[in-house]
């Protein structure tokens, strides 16, 4: 039975899906094929797909859990990522009953651009063009949610802060999205040290996955995101170099939200970014401006 030695926590919208990507490509890294399982978290998540009117297929048993990895050779580290597990407290429970041992890495973003990311990842599903009035009003019909814990929200201390208590920190490496915008090789040569694998190794980062904006016609979209996740597509670098021209082509970007609104909305999370950089020894006084 074959369990990962780490995992990626979260957060939302805080480019989990890149770092699992940018990951998965590495020789002596094994990723599970299903990129969220979930499992540690399955009951809120059923709950959630439930909520959206989606048909309810979770990862809830070890045996099916554990398959995920029966492919795994003679990788190094084993993972899988699912930004669930981060405001999930009984997550991290189970986490650390299953794998006391297991390393944990979180990257997190600022809390009302990734509230807004998640927001027009709302708008391109549904395949709607409201913006900025319509997340005004989602987020202040979800504030007292948040402020009351009845959702989690981003607040990425009070999520890591049970993580913190559970496990020793040295099992706990926290990135921020920034960095990986301002310097993607350097977060995963630096993932790549703490897991014990070849810092040497450089991703492939010319596809940006899980990409921000609408598409223009939604079905040609569709299409290059399949083709585009295909892992043989990396030996066929004319063929991607193509592909990601065409779904640059076929993407309208959301307009920015406007700094005043941004600025307005952190207030909320303003304790929250405050104690978490004493947590994690970072300075955040980009995010509270």
């Amino acid at each position: 039975m074959t369990l990962p030695n780490f995992i990626i926590i979260g957060a939302y919208k805080s480019g989990t899906t890149s770092l699992y990507h940018y990951l998965r490509q590495h020789p002596q890294i094994f990723m599970s094929q299903i990129k969220e399982p979930n499992f540690f978290a399955h009951e809120k998540k059923a709950e959630m797909m439930r909520r959206e009117g989606k048909v309810v297929r979770v990862v809830d048993n070890m045996n099916t859990y554990t398959g995920l990895f029966a492919d795994v050779t003679d990788e190094k580290a084993i993972g899988e990522a699912s930004p669930i597990y981060l405001g999930t407290p009984l997550a991290a429970q189970r986490i650390k009953e299953t794998m006391p041992d297991v390393k944990l890495i979180a990257i997190l973003r600022q809390p009302v651009d990734a509230y807004y990311s998640d927001h027009n990842m709302r708008i391109r599903e549904s395949q709607t063009r409201k913006v900025e009035k319509d997340f005004r009003e989602r987020f202040r019909e979800t504030e007292e949610k948040i402020r009351s814990g009845a959702i989690s929200g981003p607040m990425y201390y009070s999520q890591l802060k049970v993580y913190y208590d559970l496990f020793d920190p040295s099992q706990i490496r926290v990135y921020l999205f920034d960095d990986l915008l301002k310097d993607g090789q350097a977060v995963i040569q630096d993932i790549c040290r703490y897991l014990g694998v070849d810092d040497t190794f450089e991703a492939d980062m010319s596809q940006t996955f899980n990409p921000g904006g609408l598409p223009k016609n939604r079905k040609l979209g569709d299409k290059l995101n399949k083709l585009l996740n295909k892992k043989k597509l990396n030996k066929l670098p004319f063929v991607k170099k193509i592909l990601l021209h065409m779904q640059k082509s076929n993407t309208v970007k959301f307009p920015p939200l406007s700094p005043d609104l941004r600025r307005e909305l952190t207030g909320i999370f303003r304790e929250d970014i405050q104690n978490l950089q004493e947590l994690i020894g970072r300075d955040l006084h980009s995010w509270l401006n």
